[in-house]
């Protein structure tokens, strides 16, 4: 299987605009019955937006999204658009946006679909990548060490560094491994009695060595009082890691970044990271939550990441059976909420661990 087989199921056409410039006969079946009258056409002629939602007729500003959708012949159907456009008879870029039918009750059922394939994908993509990752990494290993003879200082250098490529692919090939299981249940998970407190210090401290090169400080408010849970510690201790890290990363060096527990309300245990960064758009935001999504920031470009941490951390809230939110406008820093089902809950006491909490 590789990257082509496994889009092959998804009908695809490529937009210039919104004008069909291209489509498969799988596509064309889907939009018109049949194979004619679809190139050459606006998109706007074959489907309609679901209530709330947009049909761009700039498809790159959807890049790596998708919008709900309904047949104007029938029936519900999801526009995922690709992350990268291509090259189109030179008139410019064209941009492939995959078909996916859905049965069209509902704009959450619909939405529920698009990620899941496009898990599943990601998830199938990742078991074919290892093997050959890990003999990129194995045998460059072998020049960088020189365990067959010398080699030129040179291309002991090329070694390094696809070593080094190799090794930022193997991690995001588990983070979309990772990311495949938790969208499939919570089976995985190891749960046990935990301190939220003690999850949230293991978090600060994981992150203090980023906070002390960036200048910046993590300060904790309320978890003297955070209950007991039922729920796995590590997987939680993942989730606010990233978190934290995400903050720091991505505001300004000298920052103060804050975790706040808000205690128990409407049946969730809410928790709050707020940073003073430049902050995101409603776009941005959805972007960072999808897989491989990164938010347009001006002044962090440079910093590294596969674009799987906030997916992930979602997705590990959600098996816990909470939910993660992202509260942030542009030049107003991001709040991100969190918030763990009561039932979790096993004790909400006000005290008993205040003197473990701190300042990075």
């Amino acid at each position: 299987m590789n990257a082509r087989s496994a889009l092959l199921p998804l009908p695809r056409i490529e937009l210039e605009g919104d004008i069909v410039v291209n489509a498969d006969v799988p596509a064309m079946a889907l939009l018109a019955g049949s194979g004619r009258g679809v190139l050459g056409r606006s998109l706007h002629s074959f489907v309609d937006p679901q209530e709330g939602a947009t049909i761009p007729d700039d498809p790159a500003a959807f890049a790596g999204r998708w919008i709900p959708a309904r047949l104007k012949s029938g029936g519900g159907l999801a526009l995922i658009y690709d992350q990268i456009g291509v090259g189109c008879g030179g008139s410019g870029a064209a941009w492939p946006v995959y078909l996916m039918k859905t049965d069209g009750t509902s704009a959450i059922a619909d939405r529920s679909l698009p990620n899941d394939a496009l898990t599943q994908l990601f998830s199938n993509l990742s078991h074919e990548m290892l093997t050959p990752l890990n003999a990129v990494i194995g045998f460059s290993e072998v020049i960088s060490h020189q365990h067959f003879g010398p080699v030129p200082e040179r291309y002991r250098s090329y070694s390094d560094d696809i070593n080094a490529s190799g090794q930022y692919l193997l991690a995001m090939v588990k983070s979309m491994l990772e990311l495949g299981k938790l969208s499939a249940g919570p089976d995985a998970m190891d749960e046990t009695t935990i301190e939220l407190a003690v999850v949230m210090d293991q978090a600060v401290r994981i992150v203090g060595n980023l906070a002390g090169e960036r200048g910046s400080s993590v300060t904790l408010s309320g978890f003297d009082r955070a209950p007991t849970l039922f729920a796995d510690e590590l997987k939680l201790t993942q989730v606010f890691t990233n978190l934290l890290s995400n903050a720091l990363k991505y505001s300004q060096r000298g920052s103060e970044i804050r975790a706040v527990y808000d205690g128990v309300a409407g049946g969730f245990a809410v928790i709050r990271v707020i940073d003073e960064g430049i902050g995101m758009s409603d776009n941005d935001v959805a972007t960072a939550l999808m897989p491989f999504g990164r938010a347009s920031y001006s002044f962090n470009a440079a910093e590294s990441g596969t674009g799987l941490g906030l997916p992930i951390a979602r997705a590990i809230v959600n098996s816990h059976g909470g939910w993660l939110e992202i509260k942030s406008s542009p030049g107003l820093g991001t709040t991100v909420i969190v918030g763990l089902p009561e039932d979790r809950v096993l004790s909400d006491d006000d005290g008993g661990l205040a003197g473990l909490l701190g300042a990075v």
